[in-house]
């Protein structure tokens, strides 16, 4: 059966025969659950009850849907997918009290915030059977509950307070039962608790005169708690090494032994065993990876004078050479081919074949003459090729932004000149502006944004062991989890150590994070494209802890009204003033690239470039013209 209803009323009837019991006064216990359905807007019934000592029909109201639960069949299962608006109603008698009363606990082991009537018989009546009754309760977490005694046709409603010690109050309305009751005035109760060095939770720090001072976002939330309702704060001491070093371990322990009451160390843990404030705590945890480094200063001029960088700029001035060696071979082949037109139309061809021939007869044959005049062709060529090379070396060194008169020979050559000049106009300029822009922003190395991406860098994932049950099973990530101690994992989260890969929740990271905020280059970052898991976190206390309720009700009311928001900004700047957190300066090597004074040094170098280029390029002219 899968039923969800939007109020619900849990009606346990867990009892022997009442002594005495009229049917008058069954009558009566009916009407009023009928009156208690009214004023609550009860939909569903669910009743409780022992088959063989309760005539149960005699109790159900007809008009109200109704789920029986008996002691040999009990679906706990279908009663926890019910919402928060339950009310208990358990019919009790001296006989077997104890047991009935663990069925109840049994069933409402996650709801005991909710109201509980007490249907109690003649023998519990009296007034020290009550208070054994409420003191049960409020060991066991039940803050809201309202005992009923019918007796000749009338009805007693009774209540308790806890503080300064349980005693009985009177109900006297029906409707008080559905109103706020909890018990806010805690009249200097002691509240126990740990206060390890947890930041940003809870930390501690000594002041300027001198004093120990408490601090942390999840301590201010808890001063908070215990201040409006008047209560006061006992700190648990827990073995070594505490209060240095925060081991849950201790806590548990604690917790388990009776020695705590709430726990304001935030914790994501399982929820079978304590309570947790998960309702205002919801984290989900990601990667918090180092940021992508920026290239070093020295990279901007050391990388110029690479091995690849010159095998490139030797490549191109090779190619450059040869097309220019070809431009004007086929260009002095051109001309020669027109000279040699010319001299057939004068005639004077035949007379300079005649010189040659007579020269070269007798003085060596034909296979040396080849060969030498090969020799000398390709020796033309070579040194064509190294000239060429040299000039262009040298037009490489010279500002494009400067202009000058080149003369050369040859027109095509000078047209290849003023191509490759135009090339290196748009070239220098554009790698100007690039050199703007990567001064003013950085150039920077990879950035991790891929769960890929974290795997093969060379981060180890660090952990504690209290975290690994919650870390995604990924076997690919599972070997590059490095387990710490929790004293460690701080000490990486507070340094903003960007040699490893932590987890953070926005809160834990914001806190540490804000070290860097005057940073130009950040040492941090959170991978907010994957979450590795989304789970209540929150104070944690121990199941029958009366205080759930009214912690839950202090904490949303913290979150509507912004209070929250201001313990976290309160214990940040309080963090900074323990000297735990501090603002990082930019004295890597890496990070000075992005630094003004950088900047301008990089632009007062390249203005002493132009001004030695231009100095060399008046010299030549002026060089030039003495010449001439």
């Amino acid at each position: 059966m899968d039923v969800e209803f939007k109020v619900i009323w849990l009606i346990c009837l867990l009892s022997l025969p009442f002594e005495g019991s009229a049917h008058g006064n069954i009558t009566v216990i009916r009407e009023k659950v009928k009156e208690l359905n009214e004023h609550g807007n009860i939909e569903t019934n669910i009743f409780i009850y022992n088959k063989s000592e309760v005539q149960i029909q005699e109790y159900i109201n007809k008009g109200t849907p109704t789920i029986l639960v008996n002691r040999q069949k009990t679906n706990f299962t279908l009663i926890y997918n019910y919402n928060k608006s339950l009310l208990a109603i358990v019919l009790l008698s001296e006989q077997n009290k104890t047991e009935l009363l663990l069925i109840l606990n049994e069933l409402l082991m996650r709801l005991r915030h909710l109201k509980v009537l007490l249907i109690l018989s003649a023998t519990l009546s009296h007034e020290q059977a009550q208070l054994e009754l409420f003191r049960w309760c409020w060991q066991s977490g039940y803050t809201q509950v309202m005992s009923l005694m019918a007796h000749e046709n009338a009805l007693t409603l009774t209540s308790y307070s806890p503080f300064p010690a349980v005693h009985l109050v009177a109900v006297e309305r029906t409707a008080d039962y559905f109103r706020s009751n909890l018990p806010h005035d805690f009249q200097g109760q002691i509240l126990r608790t740990p206060l390890a060095y947890d930041p940003p939770s809870v930390f501690r720090y000594t002041d300027r005169y001198g004093r120990q001072q408490m601090s942390g976002m999840m301590y201010k939330l808890f001063l908070h708690f215990v201040q409006i309702h008047n209560a006061t704060i006992e700190e648990v001491i827990l073995p070594p090494p505490y209060p240095g070093t925060l081991v849950y371990e201790n806590i548990f322990e604690a917790m388990r032994a009776g020695k705590i009451d709430i726990s304001v160390h935030v914790y994501f843990t399982d929820v079978a065993k304590w309570h947790v404030s998960e309702t205002p705590f919801l984290f989900p945890h990601y990667f918090r990876v180092p940021y992508a480094r920026p290239l070093a200063s020295r990279d901007y001029i050391v990388r110029p004078f690479r091995p690849e960088v010159w095998r490139l700029l030797f490549s191109y001035l090779l190619l450059a050479a040869m097309l220019f060696t070809f431009a004007t071979v086929i260009a002095v082949k051109i001309k020669r081919l027109r000279r040699i037109a010319q001299c057939q139309r004068r005639g004077e061809i035949r007379i300079k074949q005649k010189k040659s021939l007579s020269s070269l007869n007798g003085q060596t044959s034909k296979v040396r003459l080849c060969f030498l005049q090969l020799r000398r062709t390709l020796l033309r060529y070579l040194f064509t090729l190294i000239d060429i090379t040299m000039e262009l070396f040298a037009l490489l060194q010279q500002s494009s932004n400067c202009y000058g008169y080149q003369y050369h020979n040859h027109f095509c050559l000078t047209l290849m000149y003023a191509c490759h000049n135009m090339l290196a106009f748009i070239l220098i300029n554009y790698y100007n502006k690039l050199i703007v822009s990567f001064l003013t922003t950085g150039v920077f190395e990879a950035q991790l944004n891929s769960v890929e991406d974290i795997l093969a860098s060379p981060y180890a994932i660090q952990l504690t062991r209290t975290d690994t049950p919650y870390f995604i099973d990924d076997p690919r990530l599972l070997r590059k989890v490095k387990i710490v101690d929790r004293n460690e994992l701080w000490q990486q989260h507070i340094s903003l150590n960007n040699s490893v890969i932590l987890l953070s929740s926005m809160l834990y990271y914001n806190f540490f994070a804000a070290q860097q905020d005057y940073l130009r280059a950040k040492r941090v970052r959170i991978f907010l494209q994957e979450v590795i898991w989304d789970v209540s976190c929150g104070m944690f206390m121990p199941l029958e802890s009366p205080y759930v309720e009214l912690l839950k009700e202090t904490l949303l009311w913290s979150f509507n009204t912004g209070l929250i928001s201001k313990a976290y900004h309160e214990s940040k700047s309080e963090g900074f003033t323990a000297g735990m957190l501090q603002f990082m300066r930019e004295e890597n090597v890496w990070g000075s690239s992005l630094k003004m004074d950088f900047f301008c040094w990089a632009w007062c170098v390249c203005a002493v470039g132009y001004a030695c280029g231009g100095i060399i390029l008046i010299f030549e002219l002026i060089w030039h013209k003495m010449v001439k």
